[in-house]
């Protein structure tokens, strides 16, 4: 009886409800030969029969179930590929992202749509990860370990500061005082006077460059001296 009824899932010439008929006997029973059987009739020219076929196939063992539906995305009509996609999604759900999303650029816009919110759903496919790719990650931590104990070991330098000033030191009966110096180390921010009690600065175009570099508080108080005594010579000037 079984040996018939496998005759007739695969022979093209029955009738097809007989051959949708046989397969489903077929699959009742896990025929040990069912997947070359689901195989053999997917090659039958009618794409409807094509879908009956996959739709049955997915009901029967999981394993010749999600070969079948692989298989089927291949198909070289849209609405086979269609029904693969879409009950491949209903079996495995994420899992699935893998095996659809070759058809990202299928020719079905339907087909695309789907694939496309299956992926925003479920996120990108997963990639293949090595067994002993948790052996090579501990790679990277060895190396910031190593790293680690190595600045662990070295001195720490210390950065001079701008506020650091000398310390004179003060004695009083059995206490030590502190005390910051008042040593001025720069050159006097006031300039020189002449015989006639005025100040005497040279006339320069690169004054700051001339006198004091880069001491800005120097140059400011040099600026008003310089101004003041702009002023003056104007007054004369309109005196005589």
């Amino acid at each position: 009886m079984t040996d018939s009824i496998h005759e007739t899932a695969i022979n093209p010439k029955a009738l097809a409800f007989q051959r949708r008929e046989a397969l489903m006997e077929l699959i009742k029973e896990n025929h040990p030969e069912l997947r070359e059987i689901v195989e053999q009739m997917m090659t039958s020219t009618d794409p409807y029969f094509r879908r009956d076929v996959i739709k049955m196939a997915a009901s029967s063992d999981i394993g010749v179930a999600i070969d079948c539906l692989t298989k089927a995305l291949d198909d070289e009509n849209d609405y086979v590929r269609q029904d693969a996609v879409s009950i491949l999604l209903e079996k495995k759900g994420p899992d699935a992202i893998g095996e659809i999303s070759k058809l990202q650029e299928d020719s079905s816009y339907t087909i695309r749509s789907m694939v496309e919110k299956a992926i925003k759903d479920f996120g990108e496919p997963k990639q293949f990860q090595p067994e002993n790719q948790g052996m090579d990650s501990e790679e990277p931590e060895q190396a910031l370990v190593a790293e680690t104990e190595q600045e662990a070991t070295e001195p720490d330098v210390e950065t001079p500061t701008e506020s650091s000033e000398p310390q004179e030191t003060t004695t009083s009966g059995t206490e030590s005082i502190s005390v910051p110096s008042t040593k001025e180390s720069r050159p006097p921010s006031i300039a020189p006077l002449d015989e006639s009690g005025s100040p005497n600065i040279p006339v320069s175009n690169d004054l700051e460059a001339q006198f004091f570099g880069e001491d800005t508080e120097q140059f400011l108080a040099l600026s008003g001296q310089l101004k003041k005594l702009h002023k003056e010579q104007d007054k004369q000037n309109i005196l005589t």
